[in-house]
């Protein structure tokens, strides 16, 4: 039987997940040796009519997971019935022989032909309660295939023992890692940043980037908030840049690496170190950039900060972002020399003596900090 958290090493590393000390695929694993299983999962539930919908999910193995979603789902799940999980699960360990009545066995049969096909057999799970209203946590434990042996009396005590607990700690983790309204605004606008911004620990594990960085870093099969490894785009470019993030270096200063990602672009990467308050944990925020990037300086902004006419910002916008007057003539179906008369109104303007000088004012006015990419270049 299990103890309190302080008197049980599981339980101390269980709560750990709250705060990130520990990995919940690491706990959930130990918790799978302990009862003999391949898998174990827990998973959020809200009661939606005769079923459960499935939410926030967490397993000891990622890919058994996708391999259900795709052969089963929740939604083809018999045991998500509230005849099942709700009458007679609630605050209890059972097996599938509780769920299923006997006039069901043929639709039990059929379920655990499809979840033999899975490689998984014999199933003991329950369901807790959460804080919010109509807001539950499953969970289920699955043993091989391979594995003959069934549930004993003890395992089933010892995993009832065990059932309040995971609720408690997943609610906890749930709140200590919602952001609050103003940090899911601050996230939501860093995704319209002009450069691309990743945090990684020192492990190289990726802990959040941007949808610039996610398209400037090698994929990472859609797990962009699953703590994915860094990695380039070749053995040795992951090696520097794991090498650069593990490196104790004083807080705020920075290395900086050029990575060639096979489409004939560098991607150029600054790599600063702070340290988390609490926890004096190393981590690393990564700056990305390409000159692949398009951004889109809004011209608006530069009417305001310069003072030029409508005619004239849309024009250093566009040389800004690279274009060249050429080009803008054609676009805009204008004489070249009208571009060069605009080209030299601007620079009067702005104090700029040369065409350089004006790009570098706008690229660090907050213009272009307010710029929007667009898309990357295709080479």
């Amino acid at each position: 039987m299990l103890q309190a958290a302080h008197e049980h090493p599981l339980l101390l590393d269980l709560y750990g997940c709250c705060t990130g000390r520990t990995q919940w695929a690491s706990v959930l694993e130990m918790i799978c040796k302990q009862f003999e299983c391949k898998h174990f999962m827990v998973q959020k539930l809200s009661l939606e009519g005769s079923r459960f919908a499935g939410g926030v999910r967490l397993s000891s193995d990622a890919s058994a997971c996708t391999q259900y979603d795709l052969q089963i789902s929740d939604s083809c799940n018999p045991r998500f019935e509230r005849k099942r999980l709700g009458d007679r699960a609630l605050g209890k360990i059972v097996m599938d022989e509780q769920l299923f009545d006997t006039h069901e066995q043929t639709e039990k049969q059929l379920f655990l032909d499809r979840l033999s096909g899975l490689g998984v057999r014999d199933f003991m799970g329950g369901l807790t309660e959460l804080r919010d209203e109509n807001s539950y946590l499953g969970i289920a434990l699955h043993r091989s295939t391979i594995n003959k042996h069934s549930y004993t009396p003890t395992q089933q005590a010892q995993l009832q023992a065990l059932l309040p607990h995971l609720g408690q700690a997943f609610l906890m983790w749930e709140q200590l890692n919602t952001p609050s309204p103003l940090e899911a605004i601050l996230k939501a606008q860093a995704d319209h940043f002009p450069f691309g911004i990743a945090i990684c620990d020192s492990r190289s594990r990726l802990h959040w980037m941007n949808s610039l960085a996610e398209k400037l870093l090698p994929p990472t099969n859609g797990a962009r908030h699953l703590n994915p490894v860094l990695k380039g785009w070749t053995v040795q470019q992951t090696e520097t840049l794991q090498r650069l993030v593990a490196t104790v270096r004083p807080e705020g200063s920075a290395s900086y690496v050029a990575l060639k990602n096979g489409t004939g672009a560098d991607v150029h990467i600054a790599v600063k170190y702070f340290k988390e308050f609490e926890s004096g944990e190393t981590f690393s925020l990564l700056i990305l950039s390409s000159r692949t990037m398009v951004n889109d300086i809004p011209f608006e902004a530069l009417q305001t900060l310069f003072g030029l006419t409508q005619a004239e910002a849309r024009l250093a916008s566009h040389l800004a972002s690279g274009g060249t007057l050429e080009a803008y003539a054609t676009r805009q179906e204008i004489a070249l020399t009208t571009v060069r008369w605009h080209v030299k109104q601007i620079l009067s303007k702005t104090e700029s003596a040369r065409q350089a000088e004006l790009v570098q004012k706008i690229l660090c006015s907050v213009a272009y900090l307010a710029s929007k990419n667009s898309d990357l270049l295709p080479f």
